[in-house]
């Protein structure tokens, strides 16, 4: 039986990505991981100048989000799980597993994860763990585990698409990580990891599936996270 290291998973998904909510599902069932699905905030519903008003993004955000609606929106839809996860905390104070619907998760997902968690455990300091990234870059904190490196070149220490939260840390991470001042939460968090903990697998255990066009509204390419 795979040993379980997290209380609960959730997976951002647009209502209309028809064929990336499918990817998903065929994903989670062949890594054995039940998940609550979240319908992503969609970029065409943004209203930019009462999400200022309400200091959910601030107003330089709002001026750099021309045709990045579609990753702020994204950035919005992790940052409400962070708060589901923490009002869960009296019944579920265990990490929260976070991915969106362009992952690959591999078979045995669950023992895999253990047997990395089993070391992270040790760094009580922990707020992110992210199993799958691109271009992780830091000093090594384990074996197998990078602790992630601030204000990095464009392009490393990115990729949120499966992560581990400490849903401990969810005060702390709201009080650094917002009001939103920049739509793409990789550049955010990046800039940041002098203030928050984020821990990287040096080998991911989940990938990114490039084969999707983006459903960001802007990001009409193949896009790369």
């Amino acid at each position: 039986m795979s040993k379980i290291v997290y209380d609960s998973a959730y997976a951002i998904s647009l209502k209309s990505a028809k064929k990336r909510r499918a990817h998903l599902l065929r994903q989670c069932a062949r890594a054995n991981v039940s998940v609550n699905i979240f319908d992503a905030f969609h970029a065409k519903n943004l209203n930019l100048k009462k999400l200022v008003k309400k200091n959910v993004i601030t107003d330089g955000c709002r001026m750099k989000a021309a045709g990045k609606k579609g990753s702020l929106a994204c950035y919005l839809s992790h940052v409400e799980i962070w708060k589901m996860a923490y009002k869960e905390i009296e019944q579920k104070d265990g990490p929260v597993l976070i991915m969106e619907d362009d992952v690959v998760l591999p078979k045995k997902f669950n023992d895999k994860v253990y047997a990395q968690y089993v070391k992270l455990k040790r760094f009580s300091d922990w707020d992110f763990f992210y199993l799958g990234s691109r271009r992780p870059v830091g000093p090594k904190a384990v074996s197998g585990i990078i602790k992630g490196r601030a204000r990095t070149s464009p392009g490393t220490n990115s990729g949120m698409y499966c992560y581990l939260l400490n849903p401990h840390s969810v005060p702390k991470l709201l009080r650094i990580l917002t009001p939103i001042y920049a739509p793409v939460k990789d550049v955010v968090v990046r800039d940041k990891l002098d203030k928050i903990n984020g821990y990287f697998l040096r080998y991911p255990i989940a990938k990114h599936e490039y084969g999707f066009s983006s459903q960001r509204l802007g990001h009409n390419r193949m896009f790369r996270k």
